[in-house]
């Protein structure tokens, strides 16, 4: 039977997996952002390791599955997102092999894990593969800067995707610092997709320590505050710089498998915020 995992952060999933002794999974990972902050992935070699030392000091929900790449816990992962996401949008995002701001510094990084990875469009997602589990961020489908229509659209789009594969394990997370605030259609969306797998529901414990930005008993305005406030998790709207702008714009323009997905348009304009 799956069982679907629900958390209000992130890396949250970081402990459990570290309580459950999980080794080598290999994960589909719908989300509107990486999570993967301070790791470098070479997509040809197949391989990551950190380029910024100082993250392996620390996790949070921005970085815990860099953390779990060099921890042995993940080391296969397909990312799936919205156009409207993804590297471009994210601050301190994931580095790939070709982008200008590693390049110079790539042969003093090391050492080197194996990473089965690729990154695709969502529209592309034809569920699970077998063996995978599933790592859905609501921020993917409910993101705060999608207008109400899109995100029903990739909502229900979501939902009748057909699972050939059934995975073991759904890790399901609110992320109340880039989602929309609306705990009953979370809620609803749950129970659709529990019934679509017929699965049983766990809901983690919350977050005590120094890391956690919030829990599901806060109040509105201290999510909202938390939303303010957590660490390199939300969008960028402003790119920091012309090497990014560069090394992103060449994001997704290739499937993963063999079929190009073709160039992608920047964001949709009912997406756009003033």
């Amino acid at each position: 039977m799956t069982t679907i995992f629900v958390a209000d952060e992130h890396h949250r999933l970081y402990r459990h997996w570290r309580e459950t002794g999980a080794r080598g999974l290999r994960l589909c990972h719908v989300d509107f952002h990486c999570d993967m902050r301070g790791l470098l992935i070479d997509r040809d070699a197949q391989q990551a390791t950190f380029f910024d030392e100082a993250e392996r000091h620390h996790i949070d929900q921005g970085n815990f599955l860099a953390h779990a790449v060099m921890d042995g816990i993940v080391d296969g992962l397909r990312w799936f997102h919205d156009p409207f996401g993804g590297r471009r949008y994210d601050h301190g995002t994931v580095r790939y092999e070709r982008d200008l701001r590693v390049r110079a510094s790539r042969r003093r990084l090391g050492p080197w894990r194996p990473l089965s990875f690729c990154e695709a469009d969502l529209s592309q997602w034809q569920g699970p593969e077998a063996g995978e589990h599933l790592d859905l961020d609501w921020d993917a489908l409910a993101n705060t800067l999608y207008t109400a229509d899109h995100a029903r659209a990739l909502q229900e789009r979501f939902l009748a995707t057909p699972f050939r594969h059934r995975p073991e394990a759904v890790y399901f997370i609110y992320s109340f610092c880039s989602s929309v605030l609306d705990d009953d259609a979370f809620e609803r969306f749950l129970a659709r997709l529990r019934d679509k797998l017929d699965a049983q529901v766990v809901r983690l414990s919350a977050l005590s320590d120094e890391h956690s930005t919030v829990s599901r008993d806060t109040t509105r305005r201290q999510r909202i505050r938390a939303r303010l406030i957590a660490p390199f998790k939300g969008p960028q709207l402003r790119l920091s710089s012309a090497l990014k702008s560069i090394d992103t714009g060449r994001d997704l323009q290739f499937d993963y498998r063999t079929a190009p997905l073709g160039p992608v348009s920047g964001p949709p304009a009912h997406s756009e915020r003033s």
